[in-house]
């Protein structure tokens, strides 16, 4: 594929994201020991993640190199994004889909630099100045930061001293961020409803869905809401996608124009059970490939995928 076509490749998958899981090297699992990081990747990706972002900073690039290969190989399997925390170096050397820095990593422009133009590049966020200033394109029209996330929503243990924003951060972001943002910080299916309802349309996750592995290698689920989404939510704010200067105005995101009751996307075919059973958009990864749930939504008897969140039901 040509690099260019690659780089839009990346970004309409981005655009179309809602889950992302951090997760380091070797996944831990709860109290049970350390994973296979291969079959929580396995199980995350059967959940609904879209990205999956390694995160590890005690290990060497040396040490590191030998495990994210496969690791980035199995995500491009499992046709899900792939993205190497705070080393561009390294993330060009094994053509990782993308990058992610923080505020006291290597500069934006200076990690763009490294990477080229087709990685995607994402930066956290802390605090409404740092949203503000999160670029998506430079003054000439090249590509700088393609995501932000924004938190830690909650206070999380794999943010030690990082106070909690909360979910007025979220909000915040979601009208005046300039690129998609995924919230992110203590998320898990027992709060976040309140984040989505503060706006967020991604979120990103570790302990949510690691540790929901048991002593037994149940597969990994992902959250549900993040997945469906709320049918019975209003409408939220949407997010952009990151528009070109050259690019016409109004360009919005695809997948953030559609709320969670809107009907398939182009080329599904209509619910089995009329125009009043609409399927949320993100019912699971496998409604999105082929238009149909694996829970066995649509049927006669349900107006709604059994998946969904009980507040969507």
């Amino acid at each position: 594929m040509p690099a260019s076509d690659q780089g839009a490749e990346r970004r309409a998958r981005l655009a179309d994201a809602r889950l992302y899981l951090v997760c380091p090297a070797i996944a831990p699992t709860g109290n049970t020991g350390r994973a296979d990081l291969h079959t929580l990747l396995r199980g995350a990706a059967a959940g609904g993640v879209d990205i999956v972002q390694l995160r590890d900073k005690d290990i060497s690039d040396s040490e590191l190199e030998p495990v994210i290969r496969p690791a980035r190989e199995l995500c491009r399997e499992l046709s899900v994004l792939f993205v190497l925390n705070d080393r561009p170096a390294l993330a060009r050397e094994v053509d990782a889909d993308g990058v992610h820095v923080g505020q006291d990593d290597m500069p934006v422009p200076e990690v763009r630099r490294i990477v080229g133009p087709e990685m995607l590049i994402g930066l956290s966020a802390h605090a409404r100045e740092e949203i503000d200033d999160a670029a998506p394109f430079a003054s000439d029209g090249s590509p700088l930061a393609d995501y932000i996330g924004v938190g830690p929503v909650h206070a999380t243990p794999t943010k030690p001293g990082r106070a909690a924003v909360g979910d007025e951060l979220v909000r915040y972001a979601s009208t005046r961020a300039r690129a998609p943002f995924f919230a992110i910080g203590g998320l898990h299916a027992g709060n976040l409803g309140e984040t989505i309802d503060a706006g967020a349309r991604r979120v990103c996750v570790l302990r949510a869905i690691s540790k929901r592995r048991g002593s037994r290698g149940r597969r990994s689920r992902a959250p549900r809401a993040a997945r469906c989404g709320s049918a019975d939510r209003p409408s939220m704010t949407s997010d952009p996608t990151p528009t070109h200067p050259a690019a016409a105005p109004g360009a919005s995101d695809p997948g953030a124009a559609r709320t969670a009751t809107d009907g398939p996307p182009a080329g599904e075919p209509p619910p089995s059970g009329g125009s009043a059973a609409r399927r949320p958009r993100h019912c699971c990864r496998s409604a999105r490939t082929s238009g149909r749930c694996p829970c066995s939504w649509p049927s006669p008897s349900a107006s709604r995928c059994p998946s969904a969140s009980p507040s969507a039901r």
